[in-house]
């Protein structure tokens, strides 16, 4: 029988699920500490968060959790796979952009920010990590923003953890794990939203096990001096993505992966972002401004519905 349980957590609705028995259910809610503790390492809103401290260090050994350590590896791996599309040291174009609040203070306002786009980009190969003595520097005048990569990494955890009891999902936001097949043998349905319309599917899809992400840049959104910004900064431009896309989903074994891959290829745009994908074989799913949709073949496989036509 499936049971699910819902919270808020990282800027986003979490949503826990296992195929169970009910004397196994009560694990649900076992997830919800676990993303508080996350919250505290990696929320550059908490004042007193391992991440706004490492931030404020600027070029001085910041002791940190293995957590902390993990993310930013699989940063550093999302940067080199990506081309550096994805970078994690975006800090300072995210808060030009108006990016300076929990999205929850700043949806739909126009914030008034002077100055222009900072196009020089850092890297987070510039970054000290000291494993034996869990320390972490950041040179001088380099920032992170880690919250493009934490919550697949989250959602992976927390799934992997309910999975020791039995078949689950996790889902935070537009990043999602499953750790296997229902009890039935059957494949887990995904759905994917149409963008601007809540809680309308545009297609479904099959996935047995993996992680499923979607970006999008219709969600997180406010005004800067009058014009639309969200989340996505192109790091060759310094501002929000202008491509040709509004949503991007990307099937993986690798939580990273689908998660900096979902994040590429929306940058890139349809043409270049499928071809992408195509190159390194994952399944890709990406919806255009204009509502027209652009898949490749590794997608075609598991698509059970489409609605898109």
């Amino acid at each position: 029988m499936l049971y699910q349980y819902e919270f808020q957590a990282m800027g986003s609705k979490v949503v826990a699920m296992m195929d169970c028995s009910p004397k196994s259910a009560h694990h649900l809610w076992d997830i919800e500490p676990l993303f508080e503790q996350w919250e505290q390492i990696f929320s550059r809103f908490r004042a007193n968060s391992e991440l706004n401290k490492v931030n404020r260090a600027d070029g001085i050994p910041v002791r940190v959790s293995p957590e902390f350590i993990e993310v930013v590896k699989a940063a550093q791996s999302a940067e080199l796979a990506s081309g550096g599309i994805v970078n994690a040291t975006m800090l300072g174009q995210i808060l030009q952009a108006g990016y300076a609040e929990s999205i929850e203070m700043i949806r739909n306002k126009d914030i008034r920010i002077s100055g222009s786009p900072n196009t020089s980009v850092r890297t987070t190969f510039e970054i000290a990590i000291d494993e034996d003595n869990s320390q972490v520097t950041l040179p001088y005048g380099l920032h992170l923003d880690l919250g493009g990569i934490v919550k697949g990494w989250a959602a992976h955890k927390a799934a992997i953890y309910l999975g020791q009891f039995a078949p689950a999902l996790v889902s935070a936001g537009g990043d999602m794990y499953v750790t296997g097949n229902q009890q039935d043998g059957s494949p887990w349905s995904i759905t994917i939203d149409r963008p601007f319309f809540d809680g309308e599917t545009i297609a479904t899809i099959a996935v047995s096990q993996g992680a499923i992400a979607t970006s999008g840049s219709y969600r997180r959104r406010w005004r800067r001096n009058g014009l639309d910004q969200h989340h996505l900064i192109d790091p060759r431009t310094g501002i929000p993505s202008q491509s040709d896309l509004v949503s991007a989903t990307i099937v993986s074994d690798d939580p990273i992966e689908a998660e900096y891959g979902a994040k590429t290829t929306l940058i890139l745009g349809s043409q270049d972002g499928v071809a992408w994908a195509t190159k390194r074989d994952l399944p890709a799913f990406l919806v255009r401004a204009d509502g027209s949709v652009v898949f490749n073949e590794q997608l075609e496989s598991i698509f059970w519905s489409k609605t898109y036509e």
